[in-house]
C-alpha cells in the first residue's frame, strides 16, 4: 500500500468513527426466533459466498462486505419480520443479492446479474433480484461502504512495513496472509457481529504474530505494532482482546484440520448452486 503513515492514521481514524456510528452493528441473534438454526444457516451461506468468489476468481474481501449487508439487513428487519429467519428461500435470495451488490461495488470486473440467476438454478429470476436489491438499499439507507476488519489490517500492515522495512519479504508476505485469513474467519462466526472491525483487526494481527515461526523479526513486529496502536490511540481492554484472539485461534486451528494443502486459504468444493445448500 503506497500511502504514508500519516495518511494511514487519518484513514484509520475515519474508519473508527464510522464503525462506531453509521455502520454500528448489534447482535440481532438475541431477537431471532430460532438463533441456533440461524447460526447454522448463516455459516452455510457465508461459506457459499467464499466458494462463489473463489470459483469466479473474485476478491475474497467482497464477502465481508456482503455479509455486512446481510447482517445489517436482518438486524434492522427482524423486529418487524421475525419469520425471515425461518424462510430458507428468503435467506438464499438475501445472500445472493447482498453478494451481487458487493461484487458490483467492489470488484473491477464487469458483472452481470445473469450469473446469480444462473446459480440459483431457476429458483430466482432477475425481477426477484432487482426487487430484493431495492429493498436492501432502502433498509440499509444506502450505507454500503462499511469499514471492515480487513481494511484496518491492510492499513496496519502498511504502517508496519514502513516501520520494520523490507528486510524479509517472505516473512512479511506470510505474516500478511495469515493476518488477512484471520479476518476471513471472523466473517464466518456470528459472535463477531457486534464486535468492532478495528478490534478484530488488532486481534488478527496479534494472532498472526503468535503463529509465525519464532525469529527476531517477530519480536520487532510485535513491538512496532504496539507503538502503532499507541500512535492511533487504539488500545482495547486486554480481557476483550484476549477473548477475540482465543476465539479466532480456535477457528484457525479447526481450519488447519480441515485442509491439507495451504494453511492460509480455505479450500471449498464446487459446483456452485444455492439449491445445494
Amino acid at each position: 500500500m503506497n500511502i504514508s503513515t500519516e495518511q494511514c492514521c487519518d484513514r484509520i481514524m475515519i474508519l473508527k468513527e464510522l464503525e462506531e456510528t453509521s455502520y454500528k452493528r448489534l447482535d440481532y441473534f438475541q431477537i431471532a426466533n430460532n438463533p441456533k438454526v440461524l447460526e447454522s444457516r448463516r455459516v452455510d451461506l457465508c461459506e457459499w459466498m467464499y466458494e462463489f468468489v473463489d470459483t469466479y476468481g473474485l476478491e475474497r474481501h467482497i464477502v465481508s462486505r456482503a455479509m455486512f449487508y446481510f447482517d445489517r439487513f436482518l438486524m434492522i428487519s427482524l423486529a418487524k419480520h421475525p419469520y425471515y429467519v425461518e424462510d430458507e428461500g428468503f435467506l438464499e435470495l438475501l445472500t445472493m443479492t447482498a453478494l451481487n451488490i458487493s461484487i458490483k461495488l467492489y470488484s473491477p470486473r464487469k458483472w452481470d446479474m445473469s450469473h446469480m440467476v444462473k446459480c440459483s438454478n431457476g429458483k430466482f429470476n432477475a425481477k426477484l433480484f432487482i426487487s430484493m436489491e431495492c429493498k436492501m438499499f432502502n433498509i440499509l439507507s444506502w450505507r454500503v461502504n462499511p469499514p471492515t476488519s480487513l481494511e484496518f489490517v491492510l492499513l496496519f500492515l502498511s504502517m508496519l512495513y514502513t516501520s520494520i522495512g523490507s528486510t524479509s519479504s517472505f516473512f512479511f508476505n506470510k505474516f500478511a496472509d495469515i493476518s488477512m485469513f484471520f479476518t476471513e474467519l471472523s466473517v464466518l462466526d456470528y459472535t463477531f457481529i457486534a464486535c468492532s472491525p478495528s478490534v478484530i483487526a488488532i486481534a488478527s494481527i496479534y494472532n498472526a504474530i503468535d503463529n509465525m515461526d519464532s525469529c527476531r523479526l517477530t519480536a520487532r513486529v510485535r513491538l512496532s505494532f504496539l507503538q502503532i496502536l499507541k500512535l492511533v490511540g487504539m488500545q482495547p481492554s486486554q480481557e476483550y482482546l484476549s477473548y477475540i484472539q482465543m476465539t479466532l485461534q480456535d477457528h484457525y486451528l479447526q481450519s488447519l484440520g480441515r485442509q491439507k494443502i495451504d494453511h492460509v486459504r480455505l479450500d471449498f468444493s464446487s459446483p456452485i448452486s444455492v439449491s445445494g445448500l
